[in-house]
């Protein structure tokens, strides 16, 4: 069980860290547009969508993983809820400006392994951009004991306080609730 969480939450720093990827190669292809590589680039474009594919049709059966192997049994009194999105995409747009600024492939692959380590370190990579696709929102909580949390749900405009039931927790302080209904 353990190792089956260790290997998702991995692929989920990948999925997570799919769009920094995407950015770094439609950089390349613009300038290998402007260098005049135009076979180059059209072969690029064929890889480009192969990978934004596979990272799209990879993460929702991540999903599916989580909710089948972590039970929906917790329960949360929430004291306080705020959308997550203006917090986190910022980082993103962040990742995407650094992607797009690099020209050599080495400091590419050394900075993507930083932010590998650290996006796995600070359990940001919960927060995937992905998800938006398929009608997630992110949420900063708070319980009644001011425990800051995240709750990836597929609720819109969620507000005030409430009590959720039966929610995955994918770890101490992220929460992920699949049902579409709303309160």
């Amino acid at each position: 069980m353990i190792k089956i969480k260790i290997l998702v939450d991995i692929l989920w720093v990948v999925t997570s860290m799919s769009l920094y990827l995407i950015f770094f190669k439609i950089s390349h292809n613009a300038i290998n547009l402007l260098n005049g590589s135009w076979n180059l680039l059209g072969q690029s474009i064929q890889i480009d969508w192969i990978i934004i594919s596979s990272v799209i049709i990879i993460t929702y059966p991540l999903l599916f993983i989580y909710t089948y192997f972590l039970k929906a049994n917790e329960t949360l009194i929430v004291k306080s809820i705020k959308i997550a999105e203006p917090i986190y995409i910022p980082v993103y747009i962040g990742y995407f400006v650094i992607a797009t600024s690099l020209s050599d492939l080495t400091a590419f692959y050394i900075i993507s392994i930083t932010l590998i380590f650290l996006i796995w370190r600070t359990n940001l990579f919960y927060f995937n951009p992905i998800l938006f696709l398929f009608g997630y929102h992110f949420y900063e909580i708070q319980d009644n004991k001011e425990t800051s949390m995240l709750l990836i749900s597929k609720k819109p405009d969620l507000k005030g306080e409430r009590e959720f039931n039966n929610l995955h927790r994918l770890n101490n302080y992220v929460f992920l609730d699949n049902k579409k209904e709303t309160y």
